[in-house]
């Protein structure tokens, strides 16, 4: 193959490769993602711009409920990688489900500033704050360690009780909701960065944060 169209055909892979990566960080890519869809998407910043989005479509449905001066109004909130953010200590296993624990239970998972923002101007506004999280029970210490130390305003906390029969978090987070509204709660706003934490309904608006790194059904 001549030079010249050895330099073409480099040109042309490049241009390819190019447009390839384009189409990749240009949309939240489906979860669960691969390590190198993930990291492009995260350093495209196409990731940070859809956080600040969603967090401003959150905040939007948050003051239109304070406006309403809605009784026992009440935010529900995830903790991982809603709130608290495992992108930076899981990247160098890859995302894997025991790189995410092993980050978790490190309990030093830096905050999400959006999801700060937004839990604070609802506690300032008398709504109240509901964490809730499929992670069990048996690290509820570690949990309240690691919000403390994002500074987290007054909460409730609901975790996943340990049980011997595996259950759904769709079916479990659905049933902590529903005894939420049960117990007197108005659910105004939901957040989460799982399908699995807004189905299911006892909500009145849901929004998703973007997380192409697993899935949780």
């Amino acid at each position: 193959m001549s030079r010249s169209r050895s330099a073409a055909l480099a040109a042309l892979t490049a241009l390819f490769v190019a447009a390839a990566v384009g189409v990749t960080v240009a949309k939240e890519p489906p979860a669960p993602a691969t390590p190198t869809v993930v990291r492009a998407y995260h350093d495209s910043g196409q990731w940070a711009k859809d956080t600040k989005a969603a967090f401003a479509k959150a905040t939007k449905a948050l003051q239109k409920s304070v406006a309403k001066k809605v009784k026992r109004a009440t935010l529900v909130m995830d903790i991982d990688d809603t709130s608290l953010s495992t992108y930076d200590c899981a990247s160098p296993g890859d995302f894997t489900s025991a790189a995410t624990a092993t980050c978790i239970i490190g309990a030093k998972l830096p905050v999400i500033p959006q999801a700060l923002a937004l839990a604070k101007y609802a506690v300032k506004k008398k709504v109240k704050l509901v964490f809730i999280t499929a992670r069990p029970q048996s690290i509820e210490a570690l949990t309240r360690a690691n919000l403390a130390l994002a500074k987290y305003p007054k909460y409730t906390l609901v975790m996943k009780p340990v049980t011997t029969e595996p259950v759904a978090s769709s079916a479990y987070k659905t049933a902590a909701r529903k005894a939420l509204v049960d117990g007197g709660a108005r659910i105004v706003l939901s957040v989460g960065d799982q399908q699995s934490d807004l189905v299911g309904g006892f909500a009145g608006t849901t929004v998703k944060i973007p997380n192409p790194m697993y899935l949780n059904k």
